[in-house]
């Protein structure tokens, strides 16, 4: 199972939304499941220390809802040039996930040429990886479901922590080019 993360922060009520879409394989049209977890007491942004921000939201959506996955996709970089960026963290702190890719959508300095991938003509997505292997990761991504830059499951997940939803899992019943049409909470 894939597990796709974004996270949206209201730094005025120090606060945050997590969203992640489980999914089975990069041609899945619609997620298994999504889910939502909030949570308070946010980390202030550092240059060069997001992860010290973004890691406890994902580790409070995994606590949350019991979930095991197979290979998280995480909004960001793994790594840059050698040096540890969420990604890496994520794999050091949340033992059972062994396999992170990194999706980011702009460009950084110190990231290496290997990394980009085009996807619909537009502007590249950089992709780093661990546990998984550069080709493998740029692969996946270049082949997920989705006809623009940014595959469906990331658009979805994207679109899911910016909703005001409560905490709980959702099944997503109906997308239209990434955007939900109809979608139920479970229980």
């Amino acid at each position: 199972m894939y597990l796709a993360v974004d996270v949206h922060y209201d730094d005025n009520l120090n606060f945050a939304r997590i969203a992640g879409v489980l999914f089975n394989s990069k041609d899945s049209i619609l997620p298994v499941a999504a889910y939502i977890s909030e949570i308070e007491g946010i980390e202030d942004y550092k240059a060069g220390e997001f992860y010290r921000r973004e890691l406890p939201c994902i580790q409070k959506l995994i606590d949350d809802h019991n979930l095991v996955v197979d290979t998280l996709i995480v909004d960001g970089f793994v790594h840059l040039n050698h040096q540890p960026c969420l990604g890496t963290k994520v794999s050091e702190a949340i033992t059972s996930i062994e396999k992170v890719i990194g999706v980011a959508k702009n460009p950084h300095k110190l990231m290496s040429s290997d990394t980009e991938v085009v996807r619909a003509n537009s502007r590249p997505l950089y992709v780093t990886e661990t546990g998984v292997g550069q080709r493998e990761a740029r692969d996946f991504v270049e082949s997920m479901n989705g006809k623009n830059r940014i595959p469906t499951m990331l658009k979805l997940v994207d679109s899911l922590c910016r909703k005001e939803l409560t905490q709980g899992e959702y099944r997503v019943q109906e997308l239209k080019q990434g955007h939900i049409r109809r979608m139920v909470k479970v229980g």
